[in-house]
This record gives C-alpha cells, sequence and structure tokens, in this order.
C-alpha cells in the first residue's frame, strides 16, 4: 500500500508541475478517457517489460491473463526478466463506500460469485489509473501516464483486457516517438 501511495504521489507531483500532457491514445469504449503523459527519461533501445501483478484468486488470474495478452496484442513484450517495471495503480470511485485503490488485478468490489467475473458495483464507477514506467538497470522513471474513464461495463476480465490494449497503445506511441 505504502509503495502504491509514492507511485500516485510521484505521478501527482509530475501532473501539478505542468509536465504531463494529454497523449492521443484514448481509453477505449468499455472505459472511454485519455491519457496524460510525461516522458521522463529516454526509452531504451530495446525494451522488454516486467509486469509485477500478483494472481491472488482465479478472478485476479483471468484479469491479468487478459491485461498482458491486451498489452502484448498492442506491441509490448511482457517478460518476467523485463528491462522495464509496468507498475499500475487503480482507483475505482463511484456507489456506496470510499473509493477502493489497487496495485493489482484484484480489483473486484461486489462480486455476484466469487468464482464470476462480474462485479455489478462498477458500471458508472469512476477509474483512475496511474501508470509508470521504470528502467529496472537504471533505477530511473521512463514514463508517466494517468488516465480516468467512466467504467461501462460489469465484466471485469473485459475491462482490464480494454485497458490493456490502450494503455499498450500509448506506451507503444510512446516508444516510437523517442
Amino acid at each position: 500500500m505504502k509503495s502504491s501511495l509514492l507511485v500516485r504521489a510521484g505521478a501527482l507531483g509530475l501532473l501539478a508541475l505542468g509536465a504531463m500532457a494529454p497523449d492521443t491514445a484514448r481509453a477505449s469504449s468499455l472505459c472511454a478517457g485519455d491519457f496524460a503523459t510525461s516522458q521522463v527519461h529516454p526509452w531504451p533501445a530495446a525494451m522488454t517489460f516486467y509486469l509485477p501483478l500478483r494472481e491472488t484468486s482465479s478472478t485476479s488470474g483471468a484479469r491479468i491473463q487478459a491485461f498482458r495478452s491486451s498489452l502484448e496484442k498492442a506491441g509490448l513484450t511482457i517478460d518476467p526478466q523485463g528491462r522495464a517495471t509496468l507498475q499500475v495503480v487503480f482507483t475505482i470511485r463511484g456507489g456506496p463506500g470510499p473509493a477502493s485503490v489497487f496495485n493489482d488485478m484484484n480489483w473486484q468490489r461486489r462480486p455476484t460469485d466469487p468464482s464470476l467475473l462480474v462485479d455489478p458495483s462498477l458500471p458508472g464507477a469512476t477509474l483512475h489509473l496511474t501508470v509508470i514506467v521504470s528502467d529496472r538497470t537504471a533505477y530511473q522513471q521512463i514514463w508517466v501516464a494517468t488516465m480516468e474513464c467512466r467504467i461501462e461495463t460489469p465484466d471485469t476480465a473485459a475491462l482490464a483486457g480494454d485497458i490493456g490494449t490502450s494503455l499498450g497503445k500509448a506506451i507503444a506511441s510512446a516508444m516510437r516517438q523517442r
């Protein structure tokens, strides 16, 4: 939890300094919003990504697989030994209770059945995504992004895949602009 707060604080600090600008990459239909991005350091020539997401249940595993697969379809190479860490923090607001913050794919707040990938509390809720890409060998941040959108589906795996597609496109676009 402490590390996710530090990630969000770092991204918000860059945003406050005016270092983030809207990117042309747009989240897709299940959660439409624009990414605000900041190039902190240059992208290394050969880039592979380590995705530090823990599988805590079969449903979080399905969301992780949908997210990872969508990132790969967008052109990113995901590898446990990847040069860069792709860290994501999800904040979901809406409905009764406080906002929920997750640094993994265990963001199903009110499942109807633990074996299902449906959360009826999600449609209409707001998702805030904070992304930090850090170089694991140079020990520095490369790229930071935030995005806020309104969730349009109760299907958590479809939502994870949708986010992965739009995030993957945003990262691939930033890498091409080296």
